[in-house]
């Protein structure tokens, strides 16, 4: 049916402003071409302390795992929720920044004091903070049940 009115249908693709999230022009970074990993880390690192998350200036052996995003089953925070502990485990960082369902605001709460240093946290949404993460995470948790390619993973 719909190939034969193929003509008349349209879809929107998802997209981003890379006038806004390329990191060689984002203002909101203070490093736009990072050369090595402990200058994209530092980056990161200098606006979460500033911002008061108690994390860790070990970036240089630590891998960072960056969060942005709704929580939300649909998202997949179910996922995460259920490894959160082993994910710990390693010798990570993680950054998390969102708000959503109740449930997963307290996991990262209840992270971030398990593990001091490691996880830090901001509940709401921070944009300046946001494009630090995108900029300087190693790494992004971000599953998704339903959405084969959001905007975190166009921005990456």
């Amino acid at each position: 049916m719909v190939r034969s009115r193929r003509d008349h249908v349209v879809g929107i693709l998802n997209g981003v402003d890379y006038s806004v999230w390329n990191p060689e022009k984002d203002k909101l970074i203070a490093r736009h071409v990072f050369r090595e990993r402990s200058e994209r880390q530092a980056c990161l690192q200098e606006r979460a302390a500033r911002k008061s998350l108690g994390l860790s200036l070990d970036y240089e052996t630590r891998p960072v795992l960056g969060i942005v995003s709704r929580f939300a089953d649909q998202k997949g925070f179910d996922l995460i929720a259920a490894i959160a502990k082993e994910l710990m485990q390693e010798d990570v960082i993680l950054i998390v920044l969102g708000t959503g369902d109740r449930r997963y605001e307290e996991l990262f709460d209840t992270l971030a004091n398990e593990f001091p240093g490691r996880v830090g946290v901001r509940i709401g949404y921070d944009n300046e903070l946001a494009h630090k993460i995108e900029a300087g995470a190693d790494m992004f948790l971000m599953p998704s049940r339903y959405e084969p390619c959001g905007l975190n993973q166009i921005t990456v």
